[in-house]
């Protein structure tokens, strides 16, 4: 007995000290883990990068479900989607003009998305919906909530409205 607990403790322990919160530089814990620091001497070659990212995934009394969408700055969308019941499984993509993403992050703006934190409670059997807006300056926000209301509901009904418009029936 008292070997396998050595043991456990033996193993047990370095092993949740790597998984310990990394320090930032000024000795202090990040929540998410290591800070990553851009590397400024990077050139990037390829024009296409995230600027909105939209997810629904979790669990629900009928299954899990997930939906995916990244809105590119060059105009280029992606959606994916994975639900249990009705089961159903799709991807799409749609080349979209400039002008377009603008306007989603201007009205995603206008609906407070800028400003909103995370909801602060926590429900079952309805999936977590996560927002970020990335700016082409390195600056980014995300949030996350469970349920559209309140202040959340604006940049739900924003979202949703372009998903519609972009891939109808999807």
């Amino acid at each position: 007995m008292l070997r396998s607990t050595l043991l456990i403790a033996c193993i047990a322990g370095p092993l949740l000290f790597s998984l310990a919160p990394a320090a930032n530089s000024q000795g202090s814990i990040t929540p998410g883990g290591p800070v990553i620091q851009p590397q400024p001497n990077c050139v990037n070659s390829i024009v296409r990068e995230p600027v909105v990212m939209f997810d629904v995934s979790g669990s629900t009394l009928l299954g899990p479900q997930a939906l995916h969408m990244t809105v590119y700055n060059d105009g280029f969308v992606t959606i994916s989607k994975k639900t249990t019941f009705p089961s159903a499984i799709g991807v799409e993509s749609a080349q979209i003009p400039l002008l377009w993403v603008h306007g989603l992050v201007n009205r995603l703006d206008h609906a407070g998305a800028l400003q909103l934190c995370d909801q602060d409670f926590t429900v079952s059997d309805i999936p977590l919906t996560s927002v970020s807006l990335i700016g082409g300056n390195g600056q980014s926000h995300s949030f996350n909530y469970w349920i559209g209301t309140a202040q959340y509901q604006r940049t739900e009904q924003v979202m949703r409205g372009f998903i519609n418009h972009i891939f109808p029936g999807f």
